[in-house]
This record gives structure tokens, C-alpha cells and sequence, in this order.
């Protein structure tokens, strides 16, 4: 079955609700020992859920319910999160992080990591998908530990072998995809700064962001020379460079040193 959403999103009036700062809740991380990650369902919008029924109901094999999250609509990962934060909200942040369905528990020990599991247990969970009582662990495309976070090296990997953007869409692409580790790159905007110096050439010749009318600027055609192409490949090296992060010590001391 396919439904048009367009009508009934553009009637929509967007749900604002602040999804995670993912390098702010990693650090409740730090001195945690063991975690699993859990995969659920249910959360990003599929509407499957274990329910506790009373014995009256227990033959009922369905549930037919009056809201239904469509995908497409633009309220709904505002809506998933909000839904997961209602739910663990006593323990979010202590125990355990969620982002929609991606949910990561985690302790100082094993036992206390099973009483943590305890309360998240009974979630519907992809087990395939799911780990438990390792010391490193993947969420939300990171290498986490109770030492320190770095990138998952696959992901990396991946941009490392992108090949270099010919036109304004590519380069736009490769930009606002490079932006989720800016802040693992020392001197990010340094090296960056030239190639959004071209892409916005390109957004002003054409008078648009659309990925479908910069697909016609040639970054040939709007100043890209050798400096830019050479920021490219400083920018493939400083990934690779990329090195682990400690959590943050809130006794430890920090210096600004200011120029």
C-alpha cells in the first residue's frame, strides 16, 4: 500500500522536540566498564510492542490502535524520541542512552549492567543486531568505551575512498557529510573553509541549495583549481589521523590559550 503524505505534511505543524547532542550524552560514559546495545523495534515508527495484558485479554492475538506513525511524516522522529525519553526517562542518562531505537545500557560491572538489562529487557529487540557485556561497544556510528570514543573505522574507511566531487551537488554532499566529524579534525574550518568558498559560488550561480540544479555546476566552472582539490586530499589525511577522545575529567583543569 503507498500513501501521499505531501498534502497532510504540508497542514502539518512540526513537532519541535531536541533530539540528542551525541557528543555531550557520550560522556556519561566515562568509568563505565561493560555495555549492550540493544536494537529495538517499535520506537522508529513500526508500532510493534510487547503489552502486558490482563488475563481477560490474553487471547488476543491483535491490537488495533487510532494513531499510527507514518514514516514520511515530519513530526515522527521528534515524536520516536520523545516516546523512548517518556519511557526510561528515570534511568536516561544514568544507566543507559537512547537515540529512537538504538538503545545503549552500560555500568561499572557486570552485575550491575544485569540489573540494567533488567529494565530494558523487555523491549521488542532485533537479538541478530544486539550486544551485550562488551567493553566496546558501536552507537550511533561511534566506537565507544568507558576510556574513550573514536569513529567507527568503517565509516571512515568509506570517506577516505569518496572520490573527489565534480560537480557543486557532489561537493555539497561530501561537505554536509564530513560535518559529523568536524569536531574529531583539528583545524576543520581552516581546511575546509575553500571549498565551501566554492560551493557557495556554485549556490549563488544557479540561486538555489537544490541538490538537482547544482548537479549542472561543474566545480570546474566556479573557481576549483589545484588549492582546492589540494585541501581535498589534506582532508583525507587528517581522517586518517583521527585519534580516540577521553571522556571529559570534570576535576581536571582546562586552558584557553587565545592568540
Amino acid at each position: 500500500m503507498t500513501i501521499d503524505t505531501r498534502q497532510v505534511n504540508e497542514r502539518t505543524e512540526v513537532m519541535p522536540w531536541p533530539m540528542p547532542v551525541l557528543v555531550v550524552v557520550i560522556g556519561e560514559l566515562e568509568g563505565a566498564t561493560y555495555s549492550s546495545r540493544l536494537i529495538g523495534f517499535g520506537f522508529a515508527g513500526t508500532g510493534s510492542y510487547h503489552c502486558i495484558l490482563i488475563p481477560k485479554n490474553c487471547t488476543l492475538s491483535s491490537l488495533i490502535v487510532e494513531i499510527i506513525l507514518r514514516p514520511k511524516c515530519p513530526w515522527v522522529l521528534a515524536y520516536c524520541q520523545w516516546v523512548v525519553e517518556e519511557i526510561f526517562g528515570g534511568i536516561l542518562g544514568v544507566c543507559m542512552l537512547a537515540w529512537l531505537d538504538d538503545i545503549l545500557g552500560f555500568a561499572e560491572s557486570e552485575d550491575a549492567l544485569l540489573d540494567v538489562l533488567d529494565k530494558l529487557i523487555w523491549i521488542e529487540i532485533h537479538a541478530k543486531k544486539c550486544k551485550f557485556f562488551v567493553r566496546d561497544v558501536k552507537w550511533c556510528g561511534r566506537m565507544t568505551s568507558g576510556e574513550r570514543v573514536k569513529h567507527c573505522p568503517e565509516r571512515v574507511q568509506g570517506l577516505v575512498e569518496m572520490r573527489h566531487p565534480v560537480t557543486a551537488a557532489e561537493l555539497q554532499q561530501f561537505l554536509c557529510t564530513v560535518n559529523w566529524v568536524r569536531q574529531s579534525i583539528p583545524e576543520f574550518t581552516r581546511i575546509t573553509s575553500k571549498l565551501y568558498d566554492v560551493l557557495d559560488r556554485a549556490i549563488k550561480t544557479v540561486d538555489s541549495h537544490k541538490n538537482a540544479q547544482l548537479s549542472k555546476v561543474l566545480l570546474a566552472d566556479v573557481g576549483c583549481g589545484t588549492e582546492e582539490t589540494s585541501r581535498l586530499e589534506t582532508f583525507r589525511v587528517a581522517l586518517l589521523a583521527m585519534a580516540p577522545l577521553p571522556h571529559p575529567i570534570p576535576e581536571s583543569k582546562l586552558c584557553l590559550y587565545t592568540l
